[in-house]
């Protein structure tokens, strides 16, 4: 039987982040590539992944269930880049590019020149939340 951990990356001082992923939500994720992916853990002792897209959104995921429990529609907005590059793939577009996890919250640089903070409450909803700026 295939196992159901999924390696996410390394989050730095020797620490591996692995997922296990037991259900998957039909219908919920992102349209576009997911580009930045964050590990956040709340006071509550719960740890939700954070995941940016190239279409400028952003998700909230529950790690322990794999639920999806947020959705900041368009953080960022997309913008297309021409990088010379080999290859022929000069084009980039970009909408979130990096996340960055933080006590409550993470923050987001996208594509449009913005960095934003975005708080993330342990009983996060569906419900599109503003940055904190």
């Amino acid at each position: 039987a295939a196992h159901d951990l999924r390696k996410l990356g390394d989050a730095g001082s020797n620490t591996t982040v692995l997922w296990r992923a037991r259900r998957v939500e039909s219908g919920v994720g992102h349209a576009a590539a997911v580009k930045s992916l964050a590990a956040l853990s709340l006071r509550n002792e719960t740890v939700k992944l954070v995941s940016g897209c190239k279409d400028g959104d952003v998700r909230v995921w529950e790690c322990a269930s794999g639920a999806h429990v947020q959705h900041l529609a368009a953080a960022h907005e997309r913008h297309t880049f021409l990088a010379p590059r080999g290859g022929g793939r000069n084009v980039l577009q970009v909408g979130v590019s990096k996340l960055t996890p933080l006590a409550g919250g993470v923050l987001s640089c996208g594509g449009d020149g913005t960095v934003k903070l975005f708080r993330l409450a342990p009983e996060a909803s569906d419900a599109d939340d503003e940055p904190l700026m």
